[in-house]
């Protein structure tokens, strides 16, 4: 019951090392090392995980996503290149590039009054963090994607793009972006190196915020972890428990 669950569900690691990783030398948990490692095997993604100057220390942070539906468009306010890895099921996600016809701020990078800014008639997300669409609020079937793409403006890259369990891609939020699904996808999302300090920063200031006022950090015990751990072993026929806590929920999930 303590572990009871209403998606969107999330899950932020605290940020550790890369380099750490890499040299055995890090008391990151094991979950951590094995995405970084795993990412280290995908040349595409050098830019961001790797650094050429031996003594800069770039860290990184992972975060799950559980949801059971896809998030209506918008956009971060600040850069954010993220890797996206699909753990399970399906969605589709519209991609629409923000920098066309938008002035850059030279002491943040942020983009500003852009022409999707204006197509989707940006309004600014109550926690501030970035902007959503006052035109499309809720989420979107591919249908609608479809149109949006086929109505951008010229000159603006807009694409859908299906993912699937095991896909790996990044891109920058500050791009317009949104998902469409009907059935629970987990999502692994790693934000490396200067995009994650401001990140951070960020959150502070949303937290501090009265929209998330009252919200706590949860503390897990160890203890009543490995009690809970004994509750998702196979039942007697084989079939996993995980499936009566979420159906549509495979095994490997």
């Amino acid at each position: 019951q303590t572990f009871a669950h209403t998606l969107p569900l999330q899950m932020h690691m605290e940020p550790h090392t890369l380099d750490g990783v890499r040299r055995d030398d890090t008391n990151a948990p094991p979950l951590f090392r094995r995405v970084v490692k795993m990412l280290d095997a995908v040349p595409q993604l050098a830019d961001m995980t790797q650094v050429d100057n031996p003594d800069v220390t770039r860290r990184g942070r992972v975060k799950f996503r559980l949801s059971g539906k896809g998030k209506f468009v918008h956009r971060n306010r600040y850069e954010r290149r993220n890797i996206i890895c699909c753990c399970d099921g399906t969605q589709h996600w519209l991609l629409l590039d923000t920098s066309v016809g938008a002035t850059k701020d030279a002491s943040d990078g942020t983009l500003n009054d852009g022409a999707v800014d204006a197509y989707l008639e940006a309004q600014q997300n109550k926690n501030w963090n970035g902007y959503r669409s006052n035109t499309w609020s809720s989420m979107l079937s591919v249908e609608e994607m479809k149109e949006i793409a086929r109505g951008a403006p010229a000159g603006v890259t807009a694409v859908i793009i299906k993912v699937t369990a095991g896909d790996i891609f990044s891109f920058d939020g500050r791009w317009w972006h949104a998902t469409t699904y009907k059935e629970p996808v987990l999502s692994l999302f790693f934000t490396p190196g200067k995009n994650m300090e401001v990140a951070l920063e960020q959150h502070k200031k949303r937290m501090a915020m009265p929209l998330q006022e009252g919200l706590k950090v949860a503390t897990i015990s160890m203890a009543k972890c490995s009690r809970l751990s004994s509750s998702w072993k196979e039942s007697k026929d084989g079939a996993s428990n995980m499936e009566a806590w979420k159906p549509g929920m495979g095994k490997k999930t």
